[in-house]
């Protein structure tokens, strides 16, 4: 990794820091610093993301700031992945989960592998349940054979997803980052984010998790949001503008 290459990095970061300002949620106001140093160990930690198109990784970062999530770090609300020359943000399953939260309409949400060892049934139907008790003996539980997640709402109802092993696999499959990024060093994050987001299918949700599921299904495809104005990285200017618009809009919605 060249030291230039960082050095240009941080110093086109900083100069961006008040357009990462205003594109944070209210809750995360004052928090752009720590989003920049994110972004740097990120970078540190996969020189192929300075080796991208740099308004392709400005653009990432700016929709990591817009969603209120980290572009890496020890939480995993999500990452900064090269393919080829281009970046792209990938929202984390923990990233969805702290989406879901903020909503208000979801009390709880989590997510659990399964492994060859574990004693694991449910059962669709109007008297539907689902049962986990992990393996917790001396031996090795096994290799993963199914994923679940479970959200509590509001009204204090319920909601499971299950998928079978073979099922996160497909999926893996058909993603242009399937054999890199998180899939190869997360795997299990991964398949959590999985059923997370089949789960949400069945869920309220928010505006800003809507937009994470957009991207996330963009960067699956290959079909990489990067040319619409409003996501663009443009000056910073142009990014308050947009950013100003964005929070009337949310404004005038609540009310």
């Amino acid at each position: 990794m060249s030291n230039s290459a960082l050095v240009e990095f941080n110093a086109e970061l900083q100069r961006k820091k008040p357009a990462i300002a205003n594109r944070l949620p209210d809750h995360l106001r004052g928090r752009e610093s720590r989003m920049v140093q994110i972004a740097i160990a990120a970078a540190v930690k996969n020189p192929a993301i300075l080796r991208c198109n740099p308004e392709t990784v400005m653009t990432s970062i700016m929709q990591a700031a817009e969603l209120g999530l980290e572009p890496g770090g020890a939480l995993g609300e999500g990452y900064l992945v090269p393919y080829g020359a281009t970046c792209q943000f990938i929202p984390g399953y923990r990233g969805l989960i702290s989406l879901a939260r903020r909503s208000g309409q979801i009390v709880s949400i989590e997510a659990h592998l399964v492994y060859e060892r574990d004693d694991f049934d449910f059962e669709h139907g109007l008297d539907s349940f689902l049962k986990h008790r992990p393996y917790m003996g001396d031996e090795d539980r096994g290799a993963i054979r199914a994923v679940y997640a479970i959200a509590k709402l509001k009204g204090g109802g319920k909601q499971y997803e299950v998928m079978a092993k073979g099922d996160i696999e497909a999926i893996r499959k058909r993603s242009k980052s399937g054999n890199n990024g998180p899939w190869a060093t997360d795997y299990g994050e991964m398949a959590r984010k999985t059923v997370i987001r089949r789960l949400f299918k069945y869920l309220p949700v928010s505006v800003e998790m809507a937009r994470a599921l957009e991207i996330q299904a963009g960067a699956e495809s290959g079909e990489f949001d990067l040319t619409s104005e409003d996501l663009r990285t443009v000056d910073d200017d142009d990014l308050n503008k947009i950013a100003a618009e964005r929070a009337a809009g949310r404004a005038e919605a609540q009310e």
